[in-house]
């Protein structure tokens, strides 16, 4: 069964619709760019960016067929595909990075970063509180430059030199491959994190959106686009 719907092994996708939902910043950068040249072969996308509990909720109600969440839905109506992805990345632009002494990084990182100016999206910092935390053992004691609510813009405020800030993955790939921002710190141990892939209980026998799952499922384990 799997093999008859792995992206690779068809010709091409069923024709049909398949209505997707999930966060803004991980369908426009990831979800997208893997799916859009399936439109010119007869798939038919219907795609909504929005919170994740209430993308969960239009799921349970018949009103989109698949979301892409960062958290398990809950209800036993709802099946949902766990597939792993790289945590999250901390990244600065080269004119901060610059000003961060290597060994004083390797010996004791929190305080080596400590002068780095820091970019949010929220106030509390919750993806750079949480990286702190799990990495250095402490909060950051860092200044705020910037807080503003889309992963997008903050990775546009730290390439312009705002400061600094940790980032999933995709969202600072392409800055990264372009060299507006570098990565500044590598974790000792790697930390996949886990995306979820949440369809109705049987809706998987539809094979528009058994063709859209498979190929997410397969390309966004490999962190592959196209």
């Amino acid at each position: 069964m799997r093999a008859a719907l792995d992206p690779a092994a068809v010709g091409g996708p069923p024709a049909g619709t398949v209505r997707i939902g999930g966060p803004a910043e991980l369908v426009a950068l990831r979800v997208l760019p893997l799916l859009a040249p399936a439109a010119a072969r007869g798939l038919r996308l219907r795609v909504s960016a929005a919170p994740v509990a209430g993308q969960l909720e239009l799921l349970a109600a018949g009103e989109v067929d698949l979301v892409v969440s960062e958290v398990r839905p809950a209800g036993r109506e709802l099946a949902a595909t766990p597939v792993a992805r790289e945590g999250p990345v901390l990244v600065g632009p080269p004119s901060l990075a610059a000003t961060v002494e290597p060994g004083w990084l390797a010996e004791d990182p929190a305080a080596a970063l400590a002068h780095l100016p820091l970019v949010g999206y929220a106030a509390d910092l919750p993806g750079v509180r949480e990286y702190w935390l799990r990495e250095f053992g402490a909060r950051p004691a860092n200044p705020v430059a910037v807080t503003v609510p889309d992963l997008r813009a903050v990775l546009a405020a730290v390439a312009a030199g705002a400061g600094v800030s940790v980032l999933p993955r995709h969202v600072a790939a392409p800055a990264l491959s372009a060299g507006l921002v570098e990565r500044l710190h590598t974790p000792a141990a790697a930390r996949p994190e886990t995306l979820f892939l949440a369809v109705r209980g049987g809706a998987l026998v539809h094979p528009p959106l058994a063709w859209v799952h498979e190929r997410l499922r397969t390309r966004l384990a490999r962190g592959g686009g196209g």
